[in-house]
């Protein structure tokens, strides 16, 4: 088990694989998520609505226990708490047609495309 262990970082208080601060902080330029041709601002942790009950946010006073972005940040593209713009559902399976951002053939471009791809669970 320990070995197991060391192959492990702490990031955001959280013990993550050496790879994922990069996807969270490449979370972070993904401001923006486009439905139907309309441009809805993505929410940030500790700003989904389905979560608090009377304005109560304190589930945000730890990290995410799905992607491990503290308040304020956005969520790792795929995480299961991130909550959808336009409907406030479960971004990963809320059914809105979510567009993929293009791939203008840049290495940014395909880990956004890849990140977008990955957002919306493959289902647009």
């Amino acid at each position: 088990m320990e070995v197991f262990r060391s192959q492990f970082i702490t990031y955001n208080g959280v013990p993550v694989i050496p790879s994922w601060p990069m996807e969270i902080v490449t979370a972070q330029g993904l401001r923006t998520v486009e439905i139907e041709g309309q441009t809805y601002e993505r929410i940030a942790y500790g700003g989904e609505t389905r979560w608090q009950q009377g304005g109560d946010s304190s589930y945000a006073l730890i990290p995410c226990h799905d992607c491990a972005a503290v308040k304020g940040q956005l969520h790792v593209p795929g995480c299961d708490v991130e909550s959808c713009p336009r409907c406030g559902g479960q971004m990963i399976s809320c059914g809105c047609p979510i567009t993929p951002p293009e791939d203008d053939g840049t290495e940014e471009s395909v880990t956004v495309v890849a990140l977008g791809t990955i957002r919306h669970g493959g289902g647009s």
